[in-house]
């Protein structure tokens, strides 16, 4: 099965903008949608929208890339929630065969999404006194703020915290006043490279720590905060990166729409994800220009090896450009500049429109970009799944890629060395 869009004739449709976009294909739509859920409100689409949306477009598509999308959603995405999802509603469509049963042994991993299962199940069939998906409460090392010393101390040498836990609690063990010894215990962890490639961490998470310690008065906050950015660093080391012959330009989308969290109880934002991938991908380029845009676009150049840090200036800079989503001003100005470079990624919503009022419009300047520098490619790394497109995908030298963890990457090589978007949930096994 091919996945991306193969017909010139894509469906050009409105964004919710009301600026032009081009419609995707129902298997596109759904791996968009599923890999950048965390049910809850968005921009401009709300958690029961979202899931009444998936439920559509299961229906939609073909079982088994259903079930092959669910697995990888677990197995490489590390999401817990969706592939539930995908697992109730796809035992809702289909039946005949052990497809569903064969599921759900892949994506229920761990003991409490039995219950966030059964949660789910009891929701879609109606029944009351059930609370919403993802309301579960289980983090079985985590400590209350609380804690002695003493207390996590221990902790700290027997090993008992796990990966997350330890990433969730470092500003409580600093507040504690543990020893000098548990600190170092601690950094050695963070940034054993063994333990954080077993951790499976979303790299926001680290960006979620990092701003945690930033407002910790200990004198051994920078020590924590280094090991965070070594930490990160090892995360993007299997990104495979661009020599000095590539250019690169790494546009961020900070517009308002790409501020909201990415669950109920988050403080991270759209937003964040999209500077922490861009920042990860900067941080494996030799000949990058990296940059945001909202009103305006505008080059921010950062270190690439203070990834965390990076993430943290475009985030002091964003007011800079303001709240639009002129996601047009990219390629407009490597127009006007006649810069020819070798691959342009953007992480955004896709919701992109001209909020200058004029006819200009991303997929036009595309095209008469491409009249400049023909080898020239475009990766939209979608952050929102609202299962459209700015730009006409067939034969432009376009891509869509979907999620929000470091190995989207993987896609971004399949699909250079000639794949699609969705040959790697085609490759799965079930």
């Amino acid at each position: 099965m091919k996945f991306n869009i193969t017909s010139r004739k894509q469906k050009a449709i409105t964004n919710h903008e009301g600026a032009k976009a081009f419609e995707l294909t129902p298997a596109l739509k759904l791996y968009t949608a599923v890999t950048t859920a965390g049910l809850s409100d968005k921009f401009y689409e709300n958690s029961d929208e979202t899931v009444a949306r998936i439920q559509g477009l299961i229906r939609k598509n073909d079982p088994a890339f259903v079930a092959r999308l669910a697995v990888y959603a677990r197995e490489q995405m590390y999401l817990r929630s969706i592939p539930l999802v995908l697992a109730v509603e796809l035992a809702a469509a289909h039946k005949g065969d052990s497809l569903v049963s064969g599921l759900v042994t892949r994506v229920v991993q761990r003991a409490d999404e039995i219950t966030e299962l059964l949660a789910y199940y009891a929701r879609a069939n109606g029944r009351t006194g059930q609370k919403k998906l993802g309301q579960q409460k289980f983090e079985s090392a985590r400590q209350k703020d609380e804690a002695t010393s003493a207390k996590w101390e221990e902790l700290i040498a027997s090993n008992k915290l796990g990966y997350m836990a330890l990433l969730r609690n470092l500003r409580n063990i600093l507040e504690a006043r543990v020893s000098k010894d548990a600190i170092k215990n601690v950094c050695a962890y963070l940034t054993n490279a063994r333990a954080v490639a077993n951790s499976k961490q979303l790299p926001f998470r680290y960006l979620s720590a990092y701003r945690e310690l930033k407002t910790v008065s200990s004198g051994y906050t920078g020590l924590v905060l280094d090991a965070l950015e070594e930490a990160v660093q090892l995360s993007a080391r299997n990104i495979a990166g661009y020599d000095e012959d590539t250019k690169v330009v790494i546009a961020a989308d900070v517009s308002g729409s790409m501020q909201k969290p990415v669950s109920e109880k988050s403080k991270v934002l759209n937003y964040d994800i999209g500077l922490i991938l861009a920042m990860l991908l900067q941080s494996r380029c030799a000949n990058v220009i990296t940059g945001m845009f909202g009103d305006t676009w505008k080059a921010i150049p950062v270190p690439k090896k203070n990834i965390l840090g990076g993430v943290q200036e475009f985030y002091r800079r964003e007011g800079e450009v303001g709240y639009a989503t002129n996601g047009y001003l990219v390629i407009k100005d490597l127009l006007q500049r006649g810069e020819v470079v070798d691959k342009v990624v953007m992480f955004t919503d896709c919701e992109l429109w001209n909020s200058n009022g004029g006819q200009q419009h991303i997929d036009t300047l595309w095209t008469q970009y491409k009249h400049i520098a023909p080898g020239a490619k475009l990766y939209l790394f979608d952050l929102a799944g609202y299962g459209k497109s700015p730009l006409r995908l067939a034969g432009r030298d376009v891509f869509l890629i979907a999620g929000w963890t470091d190995k989207i990457f993987r896609v971004l090589k399949a699909v250079e060395a000639g794949g699609d978007a969705l040959e790697e949930i085609n490759k799965i096994e079930l």
